[in-house]
């Protein structure tokens, strides 16, 4: 069997299979430790939910098959020992990432212990965008410009190919001209 989290095969021992889906799995890939396993699953055989299965919303309708099974009771029971590990990585970063802006806006407040107008605002933002502005002209020209000369250097390039072959059918002519005028004065002498 296959786990539906890691999609390697499950040696017998490791699996533990849903009783909503059928999916089964390595309960190490759904963060249940050893003994939960061996002691609530293995001897009680107490019934377990993927968490696909217990993150299911409540619809109004509740005819559906999915809307007669108590939801939220299920999620309630199973919440602590269900969750997969990259569920719990994107917690814990989340957390991490709430505690460091919440101390960086304390130090900027404890820094700045003055309020903040509107006014200070708008001269700040004002600030930003005229530099932004700026650099955005600039860049525009740098990019104006380069396309420019681009153009201009095709245009002389293809300017000078065309000048080339008209000076070559000149000189052809020019030659041929001369051929005709010999013959000619050949013939009249």
């Amino acid at each position: 069997m296959e786990c539906g989290a890691c999609r390697h095969i499950i040696e017998d021992g490791g699996l533990i299979k849903c009783a909503g889906c059928d999916n089964t799995f390595h309960y190490e890939c759904c963060n249940i430790e050893k003994q939960v396993y061996f002691d609530e699953y293995v001897e009680k055989k107490q019934k377990w939910y993927c968490p696909s299965c217990t993150n299911i919303t409540r619809r109004r309708n509740d005819s559906t098959p999915v809307g007669k099974r108590d939801i939220r009771s299920l999620q309630a029971s199973q919440a602590d020992i269900s969750n997969m590990s990259c569920d719990e990585k994107l917690q814990r970063s989340s957390r991490l990432k709430k505690s460091s802006n919440s101390a960086s806006q304390h130090a900027l407040r404890q820094k700045n212990s003055e309020s903040v107008t509107i006014e200070q605002i708008e001269a700040l933002l004002d600030r930003k965008l005229s530099t932004f502005k700026i650099d955005v002209v600039q860049e525009v020209h740098t990019m104006v410009t380069k396309e420019f000369n681009h153009t201009i250097n095709k245009l002389e390039s293809d300017f000078t190919v065309a000048t080339d072959f008209l000076q070559k059918g000149q000189d052809d002519l020019l030659k041929e001209l001369e051929v005709a005028n010999n013959k000619i004065k050949i013939m009249i002498s």
